[in-house]
């Protein structure tokens, strides 16, 4: 029972996260180090940043030019 609640908290945390990262994401490209001192409320390191964009990238709503991520036209 813990670890079904464990991983389902987790799942909404990283929704979470998708859903900032793509807010932050509509103002311009970023780099992954921008986007995490940007979203300082908690201390979110750039490879957890990283992450997330893959996941993003993998389901297609953004795309990296180099060192940048930006939403997808």
């Amino acid at each position: 029972m813990n670890r079904s609640r464990a991983f389902l908290h987790e799942t909404n945390i990283n929704q979470t996260r998708r859903e900032k990262i793509l807010k932050l994401l509509s103002t311009g490209p970023k780099t992954a180090f921008k986007i995490s001192c940007l979203m300082s409320e908690e201390y979110i390191a750039s490879a957890t940043v990283l992450c997330r964009l893959r996941e993003l990238q993998a389901a297609g709503q953004v795309h990296r030019i180099g060192d940048f991520w930006s939403i997808k036209p």
